[in-house]
Parts: C-alpha cells; sequence; structure tokens
C-alpha cells in the first residue's frame, strides 16, 4: 500500500494509490522472466552448436569434394599423360635383322613348355589389320569381304586411300610393324613375356593400362597378365568374331606387383587347356598410375639447395 500527499492552498489530502503488482506477483513475474532467459540461453547454446556442426561439415564435406576432383583430375591426368610411353620393347615385332633363339623378335621371350609354343612373324596386310594404302584397287588386292585370305602379297583394299576400320591412314606415312602368330599347344598356362623394367616406376598401387589387337584363330580365351598367369584381362573368340574382320581391341587394367616377378606378357590363361592360336598386333602398356603421380603415397623431398 503506497501514499501520496497531495498538498494545495486549500487543504492537504492523502490518497491511497493501489500498486500495480503485489510483492507476490512480482516475484512471480521475476522467476517467470528468469526462467524465459535460462530458456533462451539454451536456445542459443543448442543453436550455436548446430552452426558449429554446419561449419564441420561444410570444411569436411569440401574436403572430400576436393579430394574427389582432385583424384579425378588426377585419373584424367594418368591416361592422357602415362609416363614412360609404350613399356613393351619393340611391340611392332620388327625382326631388327635376327630372330632371338625363342623364334621371336628381340625383347620377347617364350614362357611355359618351349615345345608347346610356336611363333611366326607375318605381314600387317596379315587377315584384313591393314590394307593397302591407293587411290584405286591394285590388280592383286581383294575386296572387303575377302579379309580371311589377305597376305602381304594379296592386301585388301578398303577404298580409295583407306587401309581399313583400325588404321585408316596408315599407309600414308608407311611405319612398318608386324603381326605376331602366337600358336599353344600342349598343357599349361603359356605365353610370350618381357622383363619389366617398370619395377624403378612403380609399387603395388600402381596399374598397368594395356591396349592391343588381337583374332582368335582358334581356342576360345586370350589373356594379359603382370607376372605369368595370363588371366588379369581375358578376350573371348566370340568377342573377336563380333568385330570388325574379326579383330578386336583389348584394352584394360591391372594393378602391378611389388614382388620379385617382373614379367609381363599374354597368352593362354590359367586353366585352360585348349589349343590356343592367336595373332597380336600393335601392343600397347603403360602406366597408369605411377608412383610418382599418386600424391597420397610418395612424398617429395625440400630441396635443400633453396
Amino acid at each position: 500500500m503506497y501514499y501520496l500527499l497531495v498538498t494545495s492552498i486549500f487543504m492537504t489530502n492523502i490518497i491511497l494509490i493501489e500498486p500495480v503488482f503485489s510483492d507476490e506477483n512480482f516475484n512471480d513475474q521475476l522467476i517467470r522472466l528468469e526462467d524465459e532467459v535460462k530458456s533462451l540461453k539454451t536456445e542459443n547454446n543448442q543453436l550455436q552448436k548446430k552452426l558449429d556442426t554446419i561449419e564441420k561439415n561444410k570444411e569436411k564435406n569440401l574436403k572430400v569434394y576436393v579430394d574427389k576432383l582432385f583424384e579425378k583430375y588426377m585419373d584424367e591426368l594418368r591416361k592422357i599423360n602415362p609416363s614412360p610411353h609404350n613399356l613393351w620393347d619393340n611391340a611392332d615385332f620388327r625382326v631388327r635383322g635376327a630372330i632371338n633363339k625363342h623364334g621371336l623378335p628381340s625383347g620377347w621371350m617364350i614362357h611355359g613348355d618351349r615345345s608347346s609354343i610356336e611363333t611366326e612373324i607375318l605381314h600387317c596386310y596379315t587377315k584384313g589389320f591393314v590394307g593397302e594404302y591407293r587411290e584405286a584397287k591394285s590388280d592383286n588386292a581383294l575386296e572387303k569381304n575377302q579379309f580371311d585370305i589377305a597376305s602381304e602379297k594379296k592386301p585388301v583394299w578398303y577404298g580409295k586411300y583407306n587401309c581399313g576400320p583400325r588404321i585408316s591412314r596408315w599407309g600414308w606415312y608407311g611405319q612398318k610393324f608386324n603381326i605376331l602368330k602366337l600358336k599353344i599347344t600342349g598343357k599349361g598356362y603359356a605365353g610370350i613375356i618381357q622383363h619389366s623394367k617398370t619395377k624403378l616406376f612403380t609399387d603395388s598401387n600402381s596399374k598397368y593400362h594395356v591396349k592391343v589387337y588381337v583374332r582368335i584363330l582358334e581356342g576360345s580365351k586370350f589373356g594379359i597378365s603382370q607376372d605369368v598367369s595370363f588371366d588379369d584381362i581375358i578376350v573371348t573368340k566370340k568377342q573377336c568374331d563380333s568385330s570388325p574382320q574379326k579383330w578386336c581391341l583389348v584394352e584394360g587394367s591391372f594393378t602391378g606387383s611389388n614382388s620379385s616377378a617382373n614379367h609381363i606378357g599374354f597368352g593362354r590363361p590359367y586353366g585352360k587347356q585348349e589349343e590356343l592360336e592367336v595373332l597380336i598386333a600393335l601392343p600397347y602398356l603403360y602406366i597408369e598410375n605411377a608412383l610418382w603421380m599418386d600424391s597420397k603415397k610418395s612424398q617429395s623431398c625440400p630441396n635443400q639447395n633453396q
């Protein structure tokens, strides 16, 4: 209860004024306000935690995105900029003056029972792999549908200045190459290989990428591998027979090995016993994931001369 003293020149009055809030109401209001403040603080803390989590997730997601983007870029870089180029020596099967003791061009060797492996070097006109490069068909040339009997002396004429669907303008620059005929009889996996020099450049995480034209004459499967099982990449006769002139472009990747074995080649896959007779042209091998191109696995040393 409050009192108000009102004074005038005539009289003095005392007026009783009822307070707006009683002591009890004031305390209730104060407690309610304190609760609301606490609630707001709690909500604010929760909101701040959510904002912190969002920021962390943004940073994490951004890092993941950047890592994926970088890895994609590196994958493309490895494909367009392989190093070193063609690891298979003498991939055009040039004789270079003499056949080695295995009956193969230099750089290649036989794996398996030598008595069960026969090889022969053939001209690139064989089986219509490429045709003659002429404006008009020569007298000894064959029609397109006669590719099965094509040879050095009887090339296919695919048309005016057209060497065929694989290397259409090969004849324009005339770089010579041969085709290898590989015949495997007997039992067990066998083929031809090279000692790889790539141990200097790779580790177990590196990938080899290979491209090679193949035509299977006899047998069902032909394989390529690091080591000597010839089963990392496999192509079937059915696949070849459905390709133009039955020449199949085999392409794929396989992981390298950090073991002591460093052979890379092709032949009859592991587990196959049937006779295999196959024509092979222009094998190309490179490192898709070279050791020095993998930033996550190799760290360069700082230059001490700076």
